[in-house]
């Protein structure tokens, strides 16, 4: 028996840590010195809560949110809080 069976519901959280390579950051430092405009990216965290539910079988509904620390690897911009849900059907 499937193990969707017996769940009604999921509860899920998340962290993603994305640190961008010391070979990109040294060619936008030296692009920074004569642009700018021209954003060094260091690093980029996502935390996620999600949670998850069985509303009959074969069809879970699963709403997200997701708080993004350096949008872009860019400490420049603020936060972003993203909200989403998924959609699972299994036949």
């Amino acid at each position: 028996m499937a193990i969707s069976t017996f769940c009604f519901y999921v509860l899920a959280n998340g962290l993603k840590f994305q640190p961008f390579s010391s070979d990109l950051r040294g060619e936008q430092k030296a692009l920074h010195k004569t642009d700018p405009s021209v954003a060094v990216q260091s690093c980029e965290m996502t935390l996620e809560l999600s949670y998850g539910r069985r509303v009959r079988p074969g069809l879970l509904v699963q709403p997200a949110l997701q708080y993004i620390v350096n949008p872009g690897g860019d400490r420049s911009v603020p936060g972003a809080l993203a909200i989403g849900a998924n959609i699972v059907v299994s036949f």
